[in-house]
């Protein structure tokens, strides 16, 4: 019988991780989150509720986040994201709703945002560090979303 490798991702205590963030060579790399966890201090700095980066293959569907401190939905660098029928209720003063960076094939459909700030801003990178990568965001969709914010989307690229 074969091994298979599992993809998607794990979220703990508002902690993402993505099989790539574990070793993408082991079989079961959820084996080493107990030892990962571990190791893991507390951030000094707000946090993003969803931050997904080089990752393959996600959905995010369902769920409710409220009163997030920043940026709500942050995929980077990664393919393949849904976001679906999720509910985003933050009215801080930088917590957007859902971020897509330098990713491509993300789908946001049947959302309703009601945020502080930007519902949905598509980023190209950001900084010095957008410019280094140079990694555009592409094919992205959006759909049925309902938003209440002050910019419901924005387009930006690397500054």
């Amino acid at each position: 019988m074969r091994a298979r490798r599992r993809t998607g991702i794990a979220a703990l205590f508002g902690i993402l991780f993505a099989p790539s963030a574990l070793g993408a060579d082991e079989i079961d790399p959820w084996s080493r989150l107990p030892a990962i966890l571990a190791n893991i201090r507390a951030p000094s700095f707000p946090s993003r509720d969803f931050a997904i980066t080089a990752s393959e293959n996600v959905l995010i569907q369902g769920v409710t986040i409220v009163n997030a401190p920043m940026w709500l939905i942050h995929p980077v660098l990664s393919k393949n994201v849904t976001v679906r029928q999720v509910k985003v209720i933050s009215a801080g003063p930088n917590n957007d709703g859902c971020d897509p960076e330098s990713s491509s094939d993300v789908l946001i459909e049947d959302t309703l945002f009601d945020t502080g700030d930007d519902c949905i801003a598509i980023k190209s990178g950001r900084n010095a560090d957008g410019r280094r990568l140079n990694v555009p965001v592409e094919r992205v969709v959006v759909r049925g979303c309902q938003s209440a914010a002050a910019t419901a989307a924005s387009p930006s690229a690397a500054r």
